[in-house]
């Protein structure tokens, strides 16, 4: 069995040239009540700008050098790692994901949280969480992520409506006349609802055009505006 002091060293990734890493101060290490959206943005905004590339391509550097092996060993001893000083995966990933100040500071933690962030890895995981394979009979975590991603969505919507305000809304003060309707450019909306608020557009567009009409009507076009 490894010393208490080695589990602390575990999860810490080395450079190719096999680096040492010196663990902050355990006095560092003490519990804070800080919640992540206490944090102001432009604390950590930064940090996705710390050369993904470097994390992403460590990530296909360790993925190449198991492609052999069975992982599952490793997996445990990870996981009796984190049981030996007092974690669980929830508690891990919170406090990876801006979960205490202390961890939204350090260095090696934003390390490792930018290359998860970044990787490629990364999508396939949030898929998984929400609907689980087949084979496996646990719950997949389908409601939390639809709550979560129907929170993304208007906030999206919200954000890309105010890029086309001007072209949606009447001029202020005056009466909607034939003119002002017979007007309308419905061709510019389309492009501008397309260029600045796609996801809105793409959302409305594919609930208007099911994947069974795309296959039929594969000559048409419903942005064809007459």
């Amino acid at each position: 069995m490894m010393r208490p002091e080695d589990w602390s060293n575990l999860f810490c990734a080395r450079d190719e040239d096999e680096e040492e890493y010196i663990p902050a101060d355990e006095s560092s290490h003490s519990d804070s009540d800080l919640e992540p959206m206490d944090i102001e943005e432009t604390e950590y905004e930064d940090e996705m700008d710390e050369s993904p590339a470097i994390q992403v391509g460590r990530t296909q550097v360790l993925r190449n050098r198991l492609a052999e092996e069975d992982l599952a060993p490793k997996v445990k001893y990870v996981l009796q790692a984190m049981k030996t000083v007092g974690l669980d995966v929830p508690i891990f990933l919170d406090a990876l994901s801006w979960g205490t100040e202390e961890c939204t500071r350090d260095g090696e933690i934003r390390y490792q949280r930018s290359a998860l962030l970044q990787s490629k890895e990364l999508s396939g995981i949030l898929l998984h969480w929400w609907k689980a394979p087949k084979q496996s009979r646990v719950k997949a975590a389908a409601p939390a992520m639809e709550a979560f991603a129907a929170t993304c969505s208007q906030a999206i919507f919200h954000r890309e409506l105010k890029g086309v305000a001007d072209v949606m809304l009447s001029p202020v003060g005056k009466n909607i006349e034939e003119d002002t309707l017979t007007g309308v450019n419905f061709k510019e909306i389309i492009h501008q609802m397309a260029v600045w608020a796609p996801t809105l557009w793409t959302t409305l567009w594919n609930l208007a055009y099911t994947p069974e009409q795309q296959k039929r009507n594969t000559s048409k076009n419903p942005d064809k505006v007459n």
